[in-house]
């Protein structure tokens, strides 16, 4: 979740994620800064000042379901709030928002030499992979409706869209065509083009069959960017929803 932060004039906290402040529950331990009432302090350091932008981990659950509501402590603090929406949302971490537009090629290439690309996406023809964090992601897909050469692919390939991407939110709402209000959506600082390597894999009689998963190698991928050629190395992308398509 990544939105702004609000101390309000009644002493609670919300959490505009685009649509609307909600109530925000902070993650155990976090307590008000002895030296500065208005500042929220974590047990990991992290300062949460009114107005600012985070990024959080959590999710966004009914006022209702609070242990205690009506009566009880929640129940108290949520009509103390007194809340625009009957939504509050709860977080497990907190940190100050990633902001893509903050960095450079060379910091962007830094993070692409060390990424660690271990989450592999589903649905639609291809392969796509990223690092859990989503701000680094490799997408390897065919550029038509589903025509394109049979595998092994060499790279680079004229009827197949293979690239690294990075940025923020990269897969946000992937596979999905109802987008609600407050789910973020991919913010795309850089596309560079992935110039070597093979992509192998065995395409399904019939895509989106539920046969599960399917496997796909991808060797000796290497990416031009401006600031050199950065080898990928040899990866293993699973799409388990092959074929499949939002809706």
């Amino acid at each position: 979740l990544t939105g702004v932060i609000t101390l309000q004039p009644n002493g609670c906290w919300t959490l505009d994620l685009g649509d609307a402040p909600r109530t925000i529950v902070f993650p155990p331990g976090y307590s008000k800064a002895a030296d500065d009432p208005t500042v929220m302090a974590g047990p990991d350091g992290v300062l949460v000042d009114t107005d600012m932008r985070i990024d959080a981990v959590g999710g966004i659950i009914p006022a209702s379901t609070m242990p205690g509501v009506p009566d009880g402590y929640w129940g108290n603090y949520l009509a103390f709030c007194d809340g625009p929406l009957d939504e509050v949302v709860v977080v497990d971490s907190i940190l100050p928002a990633f902001e893509p537009t903050h960095l450079d090629d060379d910091e962007w290439a830094d993070m692409v030499r060390s990424a660690d690309l271990a989450l592999s996406w589903e649905c639609g023809l291809g392969f796509t992979i990223s690092t859990e964090d989503q701000r680094v992601a490799v997408m390897l897909h065919p550029s038509d409706d589903g025509t394109a050469p049979l595998p092994p692919v060499s790279f680079p390939n004229g009827r197949w869209t293979a690239q690294v991407v990075v940025g923020k939110h990269l897969l946000a709402n992937n596979c999905d065509d109802v987008v609600e209000g407050w789910e973020p959506v991919a913010h795309v600082a850089r596309r560079w083009p992935i110039v070597a390597g093979e992509l192998d894999f065995a395409p399904p009689e019939e895509p989106c069959a539920g046969s599960g998963p399917i496997i796909a190698n991808a060797q000796g991928l290497v990416v031009e960017t401006p600031k050199g050629l950065i080898e990928l190395g040899d990866l293993t992308i699973a799409n388990s929803a092959y074929g499949c398509f939002a809706g």
